[in-house]
């Protein structure tokens, strides 16, 4: 599949096509815990089934972390845009402006990229993870400290070669 399917806690079907006419306007997002609920899952028999085929993700907790993982590793890759590298200060909040989209807004950026760095936040138990972030460039060390000079040199030759 394409990966888990998020809907937002606040999500209400639209009141347009392509959405079927009998949901539009119904509180989606709201209705996501019950749907999670075994007693919801056992009065609709073979619910479960189509709803994983769609990758829904029945763990609240799992969805939950893999939409907070999403949305760093997209500002992430916005950084990167903007700035040509991953080597986000520590203090970085993503600003309010045209430059991000809205739904990253005040993102304490910096913070995640040290909790991802030290604690192994979002990489710990999940591998995957942390081979998409060694594509796209991420630095697991700060390069203030973990950077020796031998090192850095190495990297150069590397390029030059």
């Amino acid at each position: 599949g394409e990966g888990a399917l998020t809907v937002p806690p606040y999500f209400v079907v639209p009141d347009c096509d392509p959405w079927p006419e009998q949901t539009r306007g119904l509180p989606l997002g709201k209705k996501i815990p019950t749907v999670r609920l075994k007693s919801y899952l056992k009065a609709n028999p073979g619910a479960q089934e189509k709803l994983k085929k769609i990758g829904f993700e029945f763990d609240g907790k799992v969805a939950a972390n893999d939409a907070r993982y999403k949305k760093v590793y997209d500002a992430l890759v916005r950084y990167k845009e903007i700035n040509g590298d991953l080597l986000i200060p520590q203090p970085f909040v993503v600003p309010e402006n045209n430059d991000w989209s809205e739904e990253m807004w005040g993102l304490r950026l910096g913070a995640r990229v040290n909790a991802i760095r030290s604690q192994g936040t979002f990489v710990k138990t999940n591998p995957a993870r942390k081979e998409e972030l060694d594509e796209l460039g991420f630095e697991w060390e700060p390069p203030s400290l973990g950077k020796k000079r031998g090192r850095r040199k190495k990297v150069v030759d590397d390029v030059l070669v």
